[in-house]
């Protein structure tokens, strides 16, 4: 029996809670929200059948792409406005490449802001749905 590489526990931001805490008040309010990963993941399974270990890979979003992607507007909408939120603990600072995501998709009219906290997430969102 071949023996496989541990599982590597990914460690944990420091804007996990307020991502969790963000997607939990604007699920709960009605907005239709969920985590963007970025980065790619590695791992290997061992097949029961076979014996044989394959390597796995999923590849998420490019680097700097917010945490959070919210859509704006009635789920009858028929082309709803999406809006992207970075979060940050407070007096965090973006690094190059979200700054650079930020310029370009403000550049391209997409919106997209830092929060701080669950709060922040949902005054903005209401600011946001009253554009839209």
């Amino acid at each position: 029996m071949r023996k496989t590489t541990p599982k590597r526990k990914v460690p944990r931001s420091k804007e996990t809670p307020i991502v969790k805490a963000a997607l939990e008040l604007l699920n709960g309010m009605g907005y239709f929200a969920w985590k963007l990963n970025s980065g790619d993941r590695f791992g290997e399974y061992t097949s029961k059948k076979t014996g044989q270990t394959s390597r796995w890979r999923i590849r998420g979003c490019p680097p700097g792409t917010p945490d959070i992607i919210v859509r704006l507007g009635r789920a009858s909408a028929p082309s709803p406005t999406w809006a992207f939120l970075e979060a940050k603990r407070p007096g965090g600072k973006r690094s190059e490449d979200q700054e650079a995501w930020h310029r370009e998709a403000r550049a391209a009219g997409v919106l997209v802001e830092t929060i701080e906290s669950a709060a922040d997430a949902l005054r903005i969102v209401r600011q946001w749905t009253n554009w839209a």
